[in-house]
């Protein structure tokens, strides 16, 4: 298994160390060990693909995903191909830096129904699934913990996974605690046949002043290893499933983010 990390915490410690770009953050020595990023769409809308994926390759860092929002309905009310063009973007991105798995995250800006919710997922699903294939990439599904989801149980992720068996699983660790949806151990390792990525987030409880607060529950990103969630036990699980892709940090911070990878990256260190 492969450590990494997101892409946009890279940023924030950039911001913080006063580095001119990301050569200055990867050369750190907390970081050594760190061997892939997961990226977000978004950054190169406002930044040189080019030039990061030179400065990553320079360190010796792989784009172990990318990941990206998709407003379903408020793209499709652009025309009958903006979908398509959208999804193209975004795989076309993939390719530029060679990643072989793409994450859309689905949402709705607008009231739509459950039901509604579902169809439409399940034909942009569809869709992407077809299209990756040319650009050397494979869709995968995360879930997701918001409480207009229908991709934020076990039972969604079953539901979206059984109707098209080329679509992959990425495992989140953390949102099925955050949505209370189900037992948080029980339901990270119900998925491993279908899982092809991991996203670390180990909560922990935060009851004044939270800042963050998802289905009444206040939370904040720990170190991974230092929170809520039985880390050893899911990763000897994906271990013994078989599991040999990238464990990736979710920790989203502004309050010392190097340290906190630091500390992350070592404590993964001691268990794979």
């Amino acid at each position: 298994m492969k450590i990494g990390t997101f892409m946009h915490q890279l940023f924030v410690m950039q911001d913080q160390l006063g580095c001119e770009n990301l050569s200055g953050v990867l050369a750190r020595p907390e970081l050594a060990g760190l061997q892939c990023v997961d990226a977000d769409s978004r950054h190169f809308e406002v930044r040189p693909i080019v030039k990061i994926k030179q400065q990553l390759d320079d360190a010796g860092i792989a784009v172990s995903s990318m990941y990206c929002d998709i407003r379903l309905d408020a793209i499709k009310a652009k025309g009958p191909y903006a979908l398509s063009d959208e999804i193209d973007t975004h795989l076309e991105r993939c390719a530029m830096l060679d990643t072989n798995i793409f994450m859309p995250v689905p949402l709705f800006n607008g009231d739509v129904s459950r039901e509604d919710k579902q169809a439409q997922i399940l034909d942009f699903l569809h869709l992407c699934v077809e299209r990756s294939p040319a650009y050397g990439v494979t869709t995968v599904l995360e879930n997701f913990s918001r409480q207009d989801s229908t991709i934020a149980t076990i039972e969604d992720m079953k539901f979206y996974l059984d109707r098209i068996p080329e679509l992959q699983y990425v495992l989140d660790t953390g949102s099925f605690w955050i949505s209370q949806s189900c037992e948080a151990y029980d339901a990270c390792v119900a998925l491993l046949d279908r899982t092809i990525h991991v996203h670390l987030k180990d909560p922990v409880p935060v009851d004044v002043n939270p800042p963050k607060t998802l289905f009444g529950r206040g939370f904040d990103h720990a170190v991974v290893g230092e929170g809520i969630l039985p880390i050893r036990k899911i990763i000897a699980e994906l271990d013994n499933a078989g599991y040999d892709g990238t464990l990736s940090i979710e920790l989203i911070t502004n309050n010392e983010p190097l340290l906190k990878t630091q500390k992350s990256i070592h404590n993964l260190q001691q268990l794979i």
